[in-house]
């Protein structure tokens, strides 16, 4: 979690009254407001303006909290290697090993390595298993074919339509385990559900895995929401945009 920011006012600085966060609708503000490094005045300060602690705007950690997705960083800087910067393009493999996951951890393959504790008997092995072949199935087909097309992007490529095709395939992917959830609930017994670890578990909620689905884009590699859980600036999941609103004086 990020801290909230310490910044100094200096005569002249922006006060960042509050924060208003529109579009999204996957998380609360309350959330959102803890995990971004920009924070406004205490309570006591925006209520009687003399007492309490005064906040003012740090840009650099505003570009921080709305910059680009690390996902596209990343993205860029593999493929600007022998285009637009020193060192060998990378290969349509790497670049598979590399996003090939769908940005999510497999559920399926953990619960397999779970089944003893998880008590799973023959049938839901089975069952488990053959759907655990299916989705890494479609993730290798989705990947190798955004990798091979991604290596092959000229020196002078267009960042925008290599990142929609990542998004596209980023997409199917976890469409796949959406349409999967269904059944991997009625496999399970609800008493082996609550034994899933939460790092399993939130794979199973649909509204989690909407939120996930376009990327974490409005995040930066250093941004708060790291390991994937930030609603998109465009909306992952709700098909709007998230917008960070700083109000001040």
């Amino acid at each position: 979690m990020v801290r909230a920011q310490s910044v100094e006012c200096d005569a002249g600085a922006r006060e960042v009254r509050s924060l208003d966060f529109r579009g999204n609708r996957a998380f609360r503000d309350n959330e959102l407001a803890l995990r971004i490094e920009t924070t406004a005045s205490s309570l006591m300060r925006r209520t009687l303006r003399a007492l309490g602690t005064r906040r003012c705007l740090d840009s650099d950690a505003l570009r921080l909290d709305v910059g680009p997705s690390r996902e596209r960083q990343g993205l860029t800087e593999l493929l600007d290697r022998g285009r637009r910067n020193d060192g060998p393009r990378v290969s349509g493999a790497l670049l598979k090993a590399t996003f090939g996951s769908g940005g999510f951890v497999n559920p399926l393959a953990q619960m397999l390595r779970d089944g003893e504790k998880l008590h799973l008997d023959g049938t839901q092995a089975d069952s488990l298993a053959a759907m655990n072949v299916a989705l890494t199935g479609a993730l290798d087909s989705l990947w190798t074919e955004f990798g091979a097309y991604a290596a092959t992007v000229p020196g002078h490529y267009d960042q925008g339509d290599v990142y929609a095709r990542y998004r596209q395939a980023r997409r199917a992917s976890i469409d796949v385990l959406i349409a999967m959830v269904p059944r991997i609930r009625r496999i399970l017994s609800d008493v082996q559900q609550r034994q899933l670890a939460p790092g399993v578990a939130r794979y199973l909620d649909l509204r989690y895995l909407a939120a996930i689905r376009a990327g974490s884009e409005g995040n930066s590699t250093a941004g708060p929401f790291a390991n994937g859980t930030w609603p998109s600036a465009n909306g992952s999941g709700t098909g709007r945009r998230t917008d960070i609103i700083v109000t001040r004086p």
